[in-house]
């Protein structure tokens, strides 16, 4: 097992496949015994994408609910904007419905590039808000170049595409032992 720029464990699977793992404090086991390392608690919490949190309130009032959306300033603070602002139901049954929208950090994008640049590399496990979050901006990025007025004979790569085609999720074959497969991925 190889350890790539010090932070990410590497494994050529016997199948040939070249796996990182890119941010997990939790190994890796494949159904062929195969184990790629965990990385760091350091790195793991050194590379956390970085979230904007907004809410919706919900309040139970008569066998109802009631939706109430909680300005991001007040994310922390919820109950008590609500009870502020409604003091009716200061004794009701309410919850929070917390929506999260995640940024790649530069550091996390400088990482990822650089990895999907190795040959060795055939695919950069990631969890999956990570994907999620790269997809969204590998579609905005799309659109910015779709919309560039850059000379047409220029080819422009999107290079968020070209790491999205390295970049996987595991696929469990067994989520009690937390086993994966060690051909099949997710996308």
């Amino acid at each position: 097992m190889r350890i790539i720029y010090e932070k990410y464990p590497f494994l050529k699977l016997n199948n040939g496949i070249g796996v990182c793992n890119f941010t997990s404090p939790h190994r890796y086991i494949f159904t062929t015994g195969e184990t790629l390392a965990a990385c760091s608690d350091h790195i793991a919490n050194s590379m956390k994408l970085k979230g904007q949190h907004t809410g919706t309130g919900r309040v139970i009032i008569n066998g109802g609910q009631e939706s109430i959306a909680i300005p991001q300033k007040d994310v922390d603070n919820w109950k008590e904007y609500i009870i502020k602002g409604w003091p009716q139901y200061r004794n009701e049954v309410m919850w929070l419905d917390v929506s999260i929208d995640y940024k790649i950090p530069d550091k996390m994008l400088d990482d990822i590039l650089a990895i999907n640049e190795m040959d060795i590399v055939d695919i950069i496990l990631v969890p999956y808000p990570v994907l999620n979050a790269w997809k969204s901006d590998t579609k905005m990025q799309d659109k910015v170049i779709a919309g560039s007025e850059i000379i047409p004979e220029l080819d422009i790569v999107n290079d968020h595409q070209l790491a999205l085609n390295k970049m996987r999720t595991c696929h469990l074959y067994d989520r009690v032992k937390k086993v994966i497969y060690n051909d099949r991925f997710c996308k």
